[in-house]
């Protein structure tokens, strides 16, 4: 069995059937975190795109540009509405 680090299962609020999660196809996803820098704490993130569905209940799957860290399991990510469709 292969493990892709780089795709993660998203669930999106109030998205709760395929047919609501379908408008969410190619939208911009980013897990923001805080690095430790020479300066403090800095704010960096992952980007990603909603890539499919993922069974029938809203979830979609996410492909990111770089591999997830471990801690990101059960975090938020923003997902924001461009590209737009509309």
């Amino acid at each position: 069995m292969l493990q892709n680090t780089h795709q993660a299962l998203i669930k999106i609020n109030g998205v709760n059937t395929t047919k609501d999660s379908k408008f969410y196809l190619g939208k911009r996803v980013a897990y923001i975190y805080q690095a430790s820098s020479a300066n403090g704490k800095q704010m960096r993130s992952i980007w990603g795109k909603v890539a499919a569905t993922h069974g029938t209940n809203g979830v979609v799957r996410c492909i990111f540009n770089h591999n997830l860290p471990p801690t990101a399991i059960g975090k938020n990510v923003h997902v924001m509405l461009y590209p737009s469709r509309v």
